[in-house]
């Protein structure tokens, strides 16, 4: 817990600035549509998707990893319009 009046200034400082970085990444991308919430939901099942086809063991196409990701992410996306 930051109690010292330099630590939560610091702190206070980088929340807003990741604040300003996430909002001008979401702007100038293509996921507009998108709230905040689904765009981490589709990193999220990236990672996991990913994750559990290098456990496969065998080469995939990219197209099968991206259609997988979507149906993945689909799960946890409120504004998704995957089906």
């Amino acid at each position: 817990m930051n109690i010292k009046k330099r630590r939560v200034h610091n702190f206070a400082n980088l929340s807003m600035f990741m604040n300003n970085i996430g909002y001008s990444l979401h702007t100038n991308s293509k996921f507009l549509k998108y709230s905040v919430n689904d765009i981490k939901s589709l990193f999220r099942a990236e990672k996991y998707t990913r994750e559990v086809l290098k456990l496969y063991g065998e080469k995939v196409d990219d197209i099968l990893i991206n259609e997988a990701i979507w149906r993945v992410s689909a799960f946890s996306m409120i504004h998704g319009d995957v089906a």
